[in-house]
């Protein structure tokens, strides 16, 4: 939870009385050392100081000893330490985020660009102390700081500040103003003290709109939009831990990057990327007003979205929403869905899949194949549910959607429609398949083309793409009474053997649905996320796959010392989230175990994953797969049969990885690794077709088979190829062994 603590400290405070009316963006923490020791209460933090995480990580942090450019000296008085215990509230505020029509490119040039326009506008961070001479003393520490930091300051392009004083209500305004860009006197930088507060921003000199607000003038407080969003929250109690604010009427240069980025269906991507940071960060135009409370060590998310008000499309769910979910779901979502909306992104994925314009897509099933995708997802329009089953193994999310249908027939007469036209117009990059399982109708497509970047065939990636653990295929199952939809054939075909048993007897309904959902009648969007199953299935998994990992490369930690599952989940509780529109906007209140920065821990951990993971199998000379041949130094290979025996011994090292990868799912499934490889061969329930998707055990680059040994009752194993001579020689000798 340092990065909660860091996140206060760097981000925020509520004082929108100091804020200009056309802030786009607004964010403060109004009581920080309360929000400090709030975080402490909440599941993450409890987590990082149980005693056995302690002891594989060590103890919990100097939450400020460790920031690098503070001076040391923790009881020293008039430290910097001392300055941020003195703080009371932080706020910041951006305007002008809005006025981009594209993202600025990144690099100097874009970075100079997103300068200018801030210099035009305006953005104001604010720090409140407990008294004037707190305030005062951290002036004189960023003075000091400075002098003694004099090169980066000079990087930095500031010159010699320019001091004025202004007299006003709540006290004299000391502003110092810096200028950054050479010759322009009239906008850079500047540090302003009045009283127990402490601000710096970017914009005018002499910071003129900041004394007009201090002097009376018209401020975010004063505005209607402000008032609005204040009068629609509702919750009380707790440790208020951040107040947010967007009044965002375009989209914001940072949003935009994701046409240049070459994400996929972008408006999706962004709302997953809202969702896990809580709102708190915009993403798109966004009118909306919130906060967040830490109480009985959860957050308490409430948020008044006033650009989305009650239309025909947001009609409340049913009573019911719950009866088709999957009992065994660990996550749910349901919500009434804008069919247009929907109809515009699926032409977008489409025309992506097939390499056809959008409009075109559009035209094409309407006039020339006499269907419309609108038709499709009309269905989704008067309510759909979304569920995630637990986390097992190395499979693709298992993600399902499920609606009612009035009119079965209709709705299979419209994908067989579908079918028929990707088939003679998109074949080259989509297959198709349309063949019914149990009498009931299933349509799959999956995309085939080489769309996108080829991925290494040598790297865990196309490992696991071989095994079709990241093969999605969107699957519809056309019931009489409604749809099935999911990312894979063999999980819906699954669903479906569920719901035709289902119907034979007497089904058992999900807890939500037995209990009752935590939430009002008539809302428009229902989510529960049931955190303990989720962080097990994930730890459960990591863990099961550490091993193949940690043969390829050191570990920060000793892996047969990791705790217990229950160790990690006992902290976490259940995510529960409502939303209900309104004449106003639309109100949302969601209780979680975890904040926004949550979104920020785990962005951070994935990315450290992932390069982990590339260094090890597919990084420099470093990485280089093991057992391979060190590379010639001339560029040339003079005698071709080492080349090819190179080739063989990298092949055989790629087949060894591929196995190695099975027998790492078949443990986390199984409990242990199996007595022979061609256990990995036996289809489950979560593995229809075996741990290696093949009806035979893979050979070695030279056509030998495999040798394999385990450890005492599977909990280890032995895998290697008996090399060139294919002799056995138990791994020693010119016997190759997995990496």
């Amino acid at each position: 939870m340092l990065l909660s603590i860091l996140t206060l400290l760097a981000v925020p405070g509520d004082h929108a009385h100091l804020h200009p009316t056309d802030a786009d963006l607004y964010i403060s923490v109004p009581d920080a050392q309360g929000a400090i020791a709030a975080v402490e209460t909440v599941g993450l933090w409890r987590l990082y100081e149980d005693p056995e995480i302690t002891a594989l990580m060590g103890d919990v942090p100097d939450l400020l000893g460790g920031i690098p450019f503070l001076p040391a000296g923790e009881d020293e008085e008039g430290s910097f330490e001392d300055s941020i215990k003195a703080t009371t509230a932080y706020s910041l505020s951006v305007t002008g985020l809005d006025e981009f029509e594209a993202a600025p490119e990144f690099g100097v040039g874009g970075f100079n660009e997103m300068m200018a326009l801030l210099f035009e506008h305006e953005a104001m961070g604010v720090v409140e102390f407990k008294t004037p001479e707190h305030a005062q003393a951290a002036m004189a520490l960023l003075a000091t700081w400075a002098s003694e930091n004099s090169e980066l300051t000079t990087e930095l392009g500031l010159g010699e500040a320019v001091e004025t004083l202004h007299e006003t209500p709540a006290g004299t305004l000391n502003v110092k103003d810096y200028e950054i860009a050479p010759g322009d006197s009239l906008h850079g930088l500047w540090v302003a003290k009045w009283g127990s507060y402490v601000a710096a921003g970017f914009g005018e000199a002499g910071a003129p709109s900041l004394l007009a607000r201090l002097r009376g003038g018209e401020n975010l407080a004063s505005t209607d939009h402000w008032a609005n969003g204040t009068a629609a929250m509702k919750e009380e109690g707790g440790t208020l831990y951040m107040t947010y604010h967007h009044n965002l009427i375009g989209d914001p240069w940072y949003a935009l990057a994701a046409a240049e980025a070459g994400l996929p269906m972008k408006d999706l991507v962004f709302s997953v990327v809202e969702l896990m940071f809580g709102g708190v960060l915009p993403m798109g135009a966004s009118e909306k007003h919130g906060s967040c409370r830490i109480v009985d060590g959860e957050y308490v998310f409430e948020t008044m979205d006033m650009g989305q008000t009650a239309t025909e499309s947001t009609a409340p769910l049913s009573d019911d929403f719950l009866s088709l979910v999957n009992p065994e779901a660990v996550g749910v979502w349901a919500t009434t869905l804008d069919t247009e909306a929907v109809t515009r992104t699926g032409h977008e994925l489409i025309a992506e899949l097939i390499d056809i314009p959008a409009e075109t897509i559009a035209i094409e099933l309407e006039y020339a194949v006499g269907a419309s995708l609108e038709e499709l997802l009309a269905p989704l329009g008067e309510g759909v549910a979304f569920y995630m089953l637990p986390i097992s193994g190395a499979t693709i999310p298992r993600f399902h959607a499920i609606t009612k249908l009035e009119d079965s027939a209709a709705y299979e007469a419209a994908w067989t429609k579908l079918a028929e036209f990707l088939k003679t117009q998109g074949a080259e990059f989509v297959e198709v398949q349309d063949r019914p399982y149990r009498k009931i109708p299933v349509f799959s497509l999956k995309q085939t083309g080489s769309l996108g970047t080829p991925t290494d065939p040598t790297g865990p990636i196309a490992a696991l793409g071989s095994m079709g653990v990241m093969s999605p295929a969107f699957t519809v199952a056309i019931l009489p009474d409604r749809a099935v939809f999911g990312i894979s054939p063999s999980y819906v075909k699954r669903e479906v053997r569920r719901l035709l048993k289902a119907d034979d007897e007497e089904g058992t309904l999900h807890p939500l649905a037995e209990n009752g959902a935590p939430c009002p009648a008539g809302v428009n969007y229902f989510g529960h996320l049931d955190w303990p199953a989720v962080v097990g299935g994930i730890y459960d998994t990591v863990t099961a796959f550490l091993p193949l990992i940690a043969d390829a490369t050191a570990m920060p930690v000793d892996i047969d010392a990791l705790p217990e599952t229950e160790t990690i989940t006992q902290y976490f509780s259940a995510t529960n989230v409502w939303s209900r529109a309104g004449e106003s906007g639309t109100y949302t209140l969601k209780r979680a175990p975890v904040g926004f920065e949550t979104g920020i821990a785990l962005a951070g951990v994935l990315t450290a994953g992932v390069f982990s993971i590339q260094s090890s199998f597919l990084g420099g000379d470093e990485g280089a797969s093991v057992g391979a041949e060190p590379t010639p130094s001339s560029p040339a290979v003079e005698d071709p049969s080492a080349g090819a025996e190179i080739a063989v011994r990298q092949e055989t090292q790629l087949t060894l990885q591929q196995v190695k990868l099975g027998l790492v799912i078949y443990k986390s499934e199984k409990g242990g690794f199996p007595g022979a490889l061609t256990d990995l061969l036996t289809p489950t329930q979560t593995y229809p077709r075996g741990f290696l998707r093949s009806n035979s055990l893979p050979l070695d680059g030279w056509g030998n088979p495999f040798q394999y040994a385990t450890q005492t009752e599977g909990a280890g194993y032995r895998l290697w190829s008996p090399g060139p001579d294919g002799v056995n020689n138990d791994g020693a000798g010119d016997d190759v062994l997995s990496s």
